[in-house]
């Protein structure tokens, strides 16, 4: 019993698309080259803030320590945000969970950067 040899491969049909089916995959160079840089943005948000510490804690109106204390709950937060992506990734997908990722971090960004104090948070670290 012989089958018929497929006529095409996904790889060759993945650059074309339907108005009603999306291609299937992303070229690889591009993905890759936008996902490396976006870590080291996201990687720089944590490093790039410890020179800045007295400064922040000066125009915050704060003391450097409790301007650390942020910078640390940061650095948690963004430790933790690693646990929960790998099961969301493979609940939702890694484009939503990265997509959304990227919008968080990008309103966050915005928050702090208006912020006129360090705010009093529910644990009182600032």
């Amino acid at each position: 019993m012989s089958h018929p040899a497929p006529t095409h491969s996904p790889r060759h049909t993945a650059g074309t698309s339907t108005p009603d089916q999306p291609p299937t995959w992303a070229p690889a160079a591009p993905t890759i080259a936008l996902l490396t840089a976006l870590g080291v943005l996201m990687v720089g948000q944590m490093y790039t803030v410890l020179a800045l510490l007295h400064p922040m804690a000066t125009a915050l109106g704060t003391t450097p320590e409790q301007v650390t204390w942020a910078a640390t709950a940061f650095g948690f937060a963004y430790a933790g945000g690693f646990l929960l992506a790998g099961p969301l990734s493979d609940r939702y997908g890694s484009r939503a969970v990265i997509t959304a990722g990227l919008v968080a971090a990008t309103a966050a960004t915005l928050a702090v950067s208006v912020a006129p104090t360090c705010p009093r948070c529910c644990c009182t670290v600032c």
